[in-house]
């Protein structure tokens, strides 16, 4: 079992893919093709997805443009932005990124079983004091892909769950801009309603005022 030159072993058609699955040309899908090589032809860095999973409240999340912030000593799950595929005869593992390891980040190690296909679900602990951001197409994890002595004789099982439309990840900040947004029409009229209130309680006690010198 070797480790296997990513140089030459990667593709993002499917259909070269599925020619050669238990080929020891085999190859390996990767798409879209926005992972992160610098430390090719042995590994490769996938990058953060669209979506998380907060096992607190048991429910998938999109993740907006700004990111998402992860508390500290919190665990959630991270949808890889790469959608990958195994063929039978490679294996392949998941080790953490250094960039997150400064920041008090921990990745899950894992495996990646021959014949996978489907976005990889990454546990991220934040064993920080502080608090976590991260975004869309940020450095999550590592991947090792390694050449089996023989393929496996399996069924393909497809990851890609369907789940229910995902919700959308808030802070505090953006759910009070949001509520803002969407009350918008009801805070201007109340804005205006204060205001000639304050005018009208203005004139009445300036006119006491006045009432009372005169006197």
């Amino acid at each position: 079992m070797g480790v296997i030159d990513l140089n030459v072993r990667l593709t993002k058609e499917w259909g070269q893919y599925n020619d050669f699955l238990k080929s020891s040309d085999s190859l390996i899908f990767i798409d879209p093709d926005t992972f992160i090589g610098d430390d090719l032809p042995s590994s490769i860095h996938l990058t953060v997805g669209k979506r998380c999973f907060h096992l607190k409240d048991n429910v998938y999340y999109d993740i907006p443009i700004d990111g998402i912030q992860v508390k500290p000593f919190t665990t959630i799950l991270v949808e890889t932005e790469q959608k990958l595929g195994l063929p039978f005869n490679i294996f392949g593992l998941v080790t953490g990124k250094g960039n997150l390891i400064f920041k008090g980040a921990f990745v899950s190690s894992a495996k990646i079983d021959p014949g996978f296909q489907g976005k990889l679900r990454i546990a991220l602990f934040n064993g920080s004091d502080n608090m976590l951001i991260i975004k869309n197409g940020d450095p999550l994890c590592s991947c090792v892909f390694l050449n089996m002595d023989t393929s496996m004789r399996t069924p393909f099982k497809n990851y890609e769950e369907k789940f229910e439309k995902a919700n959308y990840w808030h802070t505090k900040i953006q759910s009070f801009k949001l509520w803002v947004i969407k009350n918008k029409d009801v805070i201007m009229f109340l804005t205006s309603l204060i205001a000639i209130l304050i005018s009208i309680v203005a004139i009445v006690l300036s006119k006491n005022f006045v009432l009372y010198k005169s006197k």
